[in-house]
């Protein structure tokens, strides 16, 4: 295929014409390189830009969905309509706090209390003020920070990478000299402290023997970083794509998870006689009740099976947000790199729509994430239930195909942004490039999660120092303890602080990862097709793949 070209005869030296397939500049024609593609079975040397066609053949998996989706729903608002509250007062009672007390009703007290009824209903108000204050302020800060970590990272990728990078060894430096310090002077936990720290700096010298051998694929990796920043800069409707997804999560996880708190409550609350048979009841009752005192709650089996059906929705719901997100950078990204003119914001216009056509794909990839994550908690369950070493075992097996299913999906779904395939057939578009550019994907990948997770960290830790500070300079006279509560709400108020820091930094968290890993995927694309193309350029004819110019084609190329 000749771009910006003209054929015209070419007469090489010796007077025969040269083949048809080669072409010559014409005063006036744009100048580029023609490219010649040889015939292949391989998907990735096949490709030839963006497909535009969408078909969703994946349809089923989006209706199965739709209809789950649908039916979760109604049984959990129909379950939650029944829910029992006053359960919480019910607790409350005497006779479900006699245990507590030796068997007696405890006798109500004589002492005066310090404060009435009226200061106490005030002192939540001041206090729930205040939590409500934290919240937003660290929100709207770590959305700051985010854009101002983008402007940075857009200026500076390559310290960026690196300095994610030394701030790891840093930490884990630091985490060494304290365990060293704490086994001085503590002789009891010498031991551990000093094996604790050997094994770190195994650990430390292993990772900078990997940073060595690897570090001209780091340095691939901040080429990438700067690239997924200039695709921001170019496309800034991916902020408001990414900031819509993490407001989308937020909604459907209150919902779904209000849902099965209140299925929960969908049961039968008992007063026994007597202790002993209130735990005889609970042993012979169905698993999730609970006992307190001689009383007993046990949730109906329509109440049980209302609350999974919610929380899975939840995990699945979260998971197909995530995907979409993913599938609409990626698409963005591949029209960026490939030369789709069609506007900023008309790609990302585009790629929304894209997504919205190929659903039922997205709806797979989130279902086995989904299924994969409940195995997971089911291990864990089974180990906290006394399995042991086999629960144990069956957890890092379950932890390993999580990982390995993450990061299939992953790159499945950018094969699905790029072809416009099935789940299947961009699986395998991915494996294509996986198999032979496997380890720099690798490397792009976890670099570009560890540089995120860091940089999220630091911000969650910003917001919660200065969360901390300003607490602690607060008046909290007005609740019964004085500084032990001025302690006490401090620390756990900058931990509220800390955790949405990183929530909220995570939408542009996310957008990074998922952009360096697109980027990465178009120039793995590129790379291997210039192993199977000729490319006419400036200093003569090069011939990839092992292939030789031959000598009529050097001539012809030279005329």
């Amino acid at each position: 295929y000749s771009m910006g070209m003209q054929e015209v005869p070419m007469q090489p030296a010796g007077g025969t014409q040269a083949p048809p397939s080669y072409t010559q500049a014409v005063p006036g024609a744009p100048v580029q390189p023609a490219q010649v593609y040889v015939q292949t079975n391989s998907p990735i040397l096949e490709f030839n830009g963006v497909n535009k066609r969408r078909v969703c053949t994946d349809f089923f998996f989006f209706a199965f969905f739709a209809v789950f989706f649908i039916t979760a729903l109604s049984i959990g608002a129909a379950t939650a309509s029944g829910a029992d509250y006053s359960v919480f007062k019910k607790l409350g009672e005497p006779a479900c706090l006699q245990s507590f007390y030796g068997g007696f009703t405890p006798a109500p007290s004589t002492t005066p209390s310090s404060s009435s009824a009226t200061d106490v209903k005030l002192n939540i108000t001041v206090l729930v003020d205040r939590a409500v204050g934290v919240a937003f302020a660290s929100m709207g800060a770590a959305f700051g920070l985010g854009l101002a970590w983008l402007l940075f990272a857009y200026n500076y990728p390559r310290f960026v990478v690196w300095g994610t990078i030394g701030f790891k060894f840093l930490l884990t430096l630091i985490a060494c000299i304290y365990l060293f310090v704490t086994a001085s002077q503590q002789p009891e936990a010498a031991t551990a402290c000093i094996v604790v720290a050997i094994l770190m700096i195994l650990g430390m010298l292993l990772m900078l023997m990997f940073v060595y051998c690897l570090r001209s694929r780091i340095e691939r990796t901040s080429q990438m970083l700067e690239m997924a920043m200039k695709v921001i800069s170019e496309n800034k409707h991916l902020i408001t794509v990414s900031t819509s997804a993490g407001l989308l999560k937020l909604l459907f996880f209150a919902l779904c998870n209000y849902l099965a708190i209140a299925s929960y409550f969908y049961g039968t609350f008992t007063v026994h006689s007597n202790l002993q048979t209130a735990n005889d009841a609970v042993s012979n009752q169905m698993a999730f009740g609970f006992t307190s005192g001689n009383c007993t709650y046990k949730p109906h089996g329509a109440s049980i099976a209302a609350m999974f059906l919610c929380i899975f929705l939840s995990t699945w719901m979260n998971f197909n947000i995530k995907e979409f997100n993913l599938f609409v950078n990626s698409a963005t990204a591949s029209m960026w790199y490939f030369g789709t003119d069609i506007g900023n914001s008309g790609r990302v216009g585009l790629a929304c729509s894209w997504g919205w056509i190929q659903s039922g794909t997205l709806a797979l990839c989130g279902l086995v994430l989904a299924a994969v994550e409940a195995a997971r908690k089911a291990a864990q369950s089974s180990r906290r239930g006394g399995q042991g070493g086999v629960g144990c075992l069956v957890l890092i097996i379950v932890c390993i195909m999580r990982c390995f299913a993450q990061f299939i999906t992953r790159f499945a779904t950018i094969g699905a942004a790029f072809t416009g395939k099935n789940f299947i057939g961009s699986a395998k578009f991915a494996w294509e490039i996986f198999k032979s550019r496997g380890l720099s994907m690798l490397v792009t990948d976890r670099l570009a999660e560890m540089i995120v997770r860091t940089a999220g960290f630091v911000v969650g830790l910003v917001c919660g120092g200065i969360t901390f500070g300003s607490m602690w300079s607060l008046d909290w006279s007005f609740m019964d303890g004085g500084d032990t509560m001025r302690i006490v709400w401090s620390i756990i108020l900058a931990f509220v602080a800390f955790f949405l820091g990183m929530m909220v930094f995570s939408v542009f968290g996310f957008m990074t990862i998922y952009l360096m890993d697109s980027v990465y995927m178009c120039y793995a694309i590129d790379r291997e097709q210039e192993r199977a193309k000729i490319v006419f350029g400036a200093q003569g004819l090069q011939v990839f793949d092992g292939k030789q110019a031959t000598a009529q084609e050097q001539q012809a190329f030279n005329r």
